[in-house]
């Protein structure tokens, strides 16, 4: 018979359920089940996942919540819920449910009360819950007459149809007990029942995981982490037949299963994209001030516009219009300018977004996509309906700023964070394990010691055969054989979700209307979808990304300022030699992209000496190029220039510039238009096919090739050759807008750290270190003949500063001094001068209660050297200095008492 799983919880039942979103639907796929429930904890994590895979393989989904209520009948508990969204309206009133159910307890569980729940009742059906849910609570306490007004008043409030008393068995003799009542209960008020298994892992075998991971989160200090452990091994994904074994003697309730599946009609439609509004100025629509923007700096970057820079921009904004993206352009736009206004930095562009010229011209990139010969379908594919991606790298000091610009521009309902999925790396998961097991701190602590820092699946078991010290270990011995066992398993799987660190959604509604919204341990309200879910829902997401780099550039200028010495981004030459010297030698220690041992090797053998070398270096200093021999033949090619053979005459002007060497994505749809004839659009497609590898997608690709190739004229033996390299370049191409953006950047900071050496690494020591630590930038600086002077209490900024051509230590660098110490230092000396001596200093400094261990590791980094005085004199003088200081306000205050008790 069939039968359709109605409470189920995945891995997204945080520590509460063990099943991927694929395993569970491979299993159900093997039962041949037509339709399925994802009923998780407190929220719709997974929802938008399974959703797509399950609608992929032709399962139902059906999309609800095991949700909290605080009870009417039973006030001291919180009770369980199960609510199935039957359609669209469902859906939303059961993601405000959910959001309404975290956002009002921020500091305790989820959960709503009956009030609440009757507002949003429309579109959902109710299933009655487990032995936690407040029906069956109140059976077990033999509360009959509660429990049927329980029962009749959801019965009033969603209808007949749409509420159900759930009754499962996994084998527990309470269980019986409720049951039998749940029946007469039916019987008695004509509400139907429906059978189900309080699913928690699909395989039955993987009952031991499911006990240790509920031992671990009763062990959380987060009590909404917190669930009775499962008391046996019958809470796994049943089959229609095990279920028609536990439930023969009521079939109503096994069919009602079907029943409910049928009532379930959702339909998400999927990449379906849905823009917040735009308010333009009266009285132009989205498309016609876009177009007046772009005309108006059409003719301020291209003072005498070519037909190429014209045709181009119509042409943008024609697919732009077309395909209903206009607002967007408009509200980055509108971002960007807020941050550039307010002299927060902005990058030159990331990802594929500098391959458009109306965000050229929009002022969101600043990289001239015709002179770098970039594509704008690349950005954006008039053969391919997707949101496009325009990620913002925004100055780390500044990009809060901007986030809450957002926030007050278009609305607090309107825009929230979207989370990510934290989970159990290969630390934090024998960590947990081990503490699960009841081994001690210390063991484990000498354990997880040996581990890699880094996450990936599969780091355990790894380890456990690579490292020599785990190998040491006798984990094939209790307890640590249990231990690994664990934490190989729970290794990957989600903890708890936290604030993305950049991505942004912007809404067109109230975003609880249409996604559920939970809490981070931070406070900040998030969505509970991740970014791919946010995606397939079709919702704006921005990246908001903050830049050490950009800061310290912005930074650097603000010092130069200071000492008189004006520079402008904007008016540095980009073929300046002494920079490209410095390229050259791979001088770029605190060099934006270019720092590492190894990329600094590649630019000596690259020699650089224009920007185009530069965005080379950084797409070829790659994995897949290193390893695939595309970076070892361009430099070939490049030294030994007279070598090169082009594949096609046609080929020629397309590979010059990299020595014949498919480098850059953009290039691969270059070659696909010259050999095959194919439109940009759907050179971009051939593309992306090549590159997914895929055996039968490339079988299709290549006989499409060789169709229309034969078309333009060209040989099957220059065909195939041309396939055959396009097949092993594709794949490891890069994106050379990006390239050209980060290469812009990368120019910029060496010209600026080889020009103005003191400004730059003073900045970069400041607010950005990169690869290495401190000493390594101090030696560079010594390499530029740089002096580094000792901090000074009266000349110490917070940072490090310029004086002259050497470079003063700042006083945050003091171990021991608090932001509030040392913004009253710097204040205090601002309004009453400089500090005369070391008494001043504690005498005027006494209402900031700097301890004394701060004031003596001043003193021993010299902060008082211009007093004359030995250190040593110095800290000897301290306690005597503090203790007259004491006396002194004791004096003023019992003087200021005496004085106030004269006049009353």
């Amino acid at each position: 018979m069939n039968f359709t799983h109605l409470h189920l919880h995945s891995q997204y039942s945080l520590q509460d359920g063990l099943g991927s979103i694929d395993q569970i639907i491979d299993r159900t796929q093997k039962l041949k089940m037509r339709a399925l429930a994802l009923t998780d904890h407190d929220g719709l994590i997974g929802g938008i996942e399974f959703y797509k895979k399950a609608m992929q393989v032709g399962i139902k989904p059906i999309l609800g919540c095991e949700v909290r209520i605080r009870s009417n009948f039973s006030p001291n508990h919180l009770t369980h819920l199960i609510l199935l969204a039957k359609d669209n309206t469902g859906y939303h009133n059961l993601c405000r449910l959910i959001s309404q159910a975290h956002l009002s307890s921020p500091q305790g569980i989820p959960a709503i009360d009956h009030t609440i729940l009757s507002c949003y009742r429309e579109g959902l059906i109710v299933l009655s819950g487990c032995l936690q849910g407040e029906i069956p609570l109140l059976i077990a306490r033999k509360e009959y007459q509660e429990a049927e007004r329980a029962a009749l008043w959801f019965k009033r409030t969603f209808g007949v149809e749409n509420f159900f008393l759930e009754i499962s068995f996994h084998g527990l003799e309470q269980e019986k007990h409720i049951n039998q009542y749940l029946i007469a209960l039916g019987k008695k008020l004509s509400i139907p029942l429906v059978a189900t298994n309080n699913v928690h892992y699909p395989e039955m075998e993987q009952f031991p995981f499911q006990k240790i991971t509920n031992i671990i989160a009763n062990q959380s200090s987060k009590r909404h982490l917190h669930h009775p452990p499962l008391p046996n091994n019958q809470y796994f994904l049943k089959s229609g037949a095990e279920m028609q074994e536990l439930f023969s003697f009521l079939p109503e309730a096994l069919k009602n299963t079907e029943k409910i599946a049928e009532q379930c009609q959702l339909d998400l439609e999927l990449g379906k994209i849905k823009l917040p509004s735009y308010q333009t100025p009266h009285p132009y629509s989205v498309s016609e001030y876009l177009e007046k923007l772009c005309l108006e700096n059409l003719k301020k970057y291209y003072p005498d516009p070519s037909s190429q820079a014209f045709y181009r921009m119509k042409y943008e904004l024609e697919v732009i219009n077309q395909m209903g993206f206009a607002g967007y352009f408009l509200i980055v736009r509108d971002i960007v300018n807020f941050a550039k206004q307010n002299d927060i930095p902005v990058g030159p562009g990331k990802g594929s977004a500098a391959g458009s010229l109306v965000s050229y011209l929009l002022n969101i990139t600043e990289v001239d996509p015709l002179r770098f010969k970039l594509f704008f379908e690349r950005f954006l594919n008039p053969h391919r309906i997707d949101l496009p991606d325009i990620d913002i790298d925004f100055g780390q000091i500044g990009r809060d700023r901007v986030i809450d610009y957002i926030f007050q521009r278009f609305g607090r309902e309107q825009v929230t964070h979207v989370c990510a999925i934290n989970t159990y790396a290969a630390r934090s998961a024998v960590r947990d394990a081990g503490k699960a097991l009841g081994l001690s701190t210390q063991e484990l602590a000498k354990i997880v010691k040996m581990l890699p820092h880094f996450s990936s699946p599969g780091v355990v078991e790894a380890s456990l055969r690579y490292l020599p010290e785990l190998k040491q270990l006798p984990y094939y011995e209790e307890p640590l054989r249990s231990l690994f066992s664990y934490a190989c398993f729970m290794e990957g799987k989600p903890r708890h979700l936290a604030a993305h660190a950049s991505a942004i959604i912007i809404a067109n509604q109230p975003l609880a209307d249409i996604i559920p919204l939970a809490l981070s341990p931070e406070g900040e309200i998030v969505s509970q979808y991740e970014k791919e879910s946010i995606k397939d829902l079709g919702l704006l997401k921005i990246d908001i990304l903050g830049s050490r780099s950009l800061t310290v550039m912005q930074k650097t200028l603000q010092s130069l300022n200071e000492h008189n010495i004006a520079v402008h981004l904007k008016q540095i030459p980009l073929n300046d030699p002494l920079t490209f010297y410095h390229l050259k030698k791979g001088e770029t220690l605190g060099v934006f992209q270019l720092e590492s041992s190894g990329m600094s090797s590649l630019l000596k053998q690259l020699a650089p000496s224009t920007l185009e070398d530069l965005i080379a270096a950084l797409s070829l200093y790659r994995p897949g190029p290193l390893d695939s021999g595309m970076t070892k033949q361009y430099l070939k090619n490049k030294i030994e220039q007279s070598l090169i053979e082009y594949p096609h005459e046609r080929l020629q002007d397309i590979l010059k510039d990299t020595y014949g060497v498919i480098i850059y994505q953009e290039q691969v749809i270059q070659v696909a238009s010259a050999i095959a004839g194919l439109n940009p659009g759907g050179a971009d497609l051939f593309r992306r096919a090549i590159s997914s590898r895929s055996p039968a997608v490339m079988k299709e690709q290549h006989h499409n090739f060789m169709v229309k190739s034969a078309q333009q004229g060209i040989s099957s033996y220059d065909a195939q050759r041309i396939f055959n390299l396009i097949e092993k370049f594709a794949y490891y191409g890069f994106n050379k807008a990006h390239s050209t953006s980060y290469a812009l950047l990368s120019y910029l900071s060496c010209y600026l750290k080889v020009h103005y050496p003191a400004h730059y690494l003073a900045s970069l020591l400041t607010y950005g270190m990169g690869y290495y630590d401190q000493d390594r930038y101090l030696q560079e600086a010594r390499r530029f003949r740089i002096s580094i002077l000792p901090p000074d209490i009266n000349k110490s900024q917070a940072g490090f500063s310029v004086e002259g051509k050497a470079v003063r230590v700042g006083l945050l660098k003091i171990k021991g001094m608090g932001p509030k110490q040392l913004n009253g230092i710097l204040k205090m000396r601002e309004n009453g001068g400089s500090f005369l001596s070391l008494h001043d200093f504690c005498a005027r400094g006494a209402s900031l209660r700097i301890t004394r261990n701060v004031i003596e590791n001043l003193i021993k980094v010299g902060a008082f050297d211009f007093t004359g005085y030995p250190r040593s004199v110095l800290l000897n003088l301290l306690p005597l200095i503090i203790e007259e200081n004491k006396k002194e306000r004791r004096y003023v205050n019992s003087y200021k008492s005496a004085n106030k008790n004269q006049c009353c």
